[in-house]
């Protein structure tokens, strides 16, 4: 099994996350699967890669319409 990704976050206020105290502006990992939740609560780092990945294929027509 793979090992679980993470992002680089900064604390924007005092937090308790993964059992673990962290301090506002202190720098910490973040689960994929909790990013969402604690964007409130932090700046996630969220790679440029990452992000294009669910985007989809956005060349040419995509959506199954015959050009003219």
């Amino acid at each position: 099994m793979a090992a679980k990704t993470t992002y680089s976050a900064i604390a924007k206020k005092f937090i308790k996350y993964n059992g673990k105290f962290i301090k506002e502006g202190e720098k910490f990992n973040v689960k994929i699967e909790d990013a969402e939740e604690m964007k409130v609560h932090a700046d996630i780092k969220i790679p440029a890669t990452e992000g294009n990945q669910q985007d989809g294929n956005q060349d040419g027509n995509q959506d199954g319409k015959a050009g003219a």
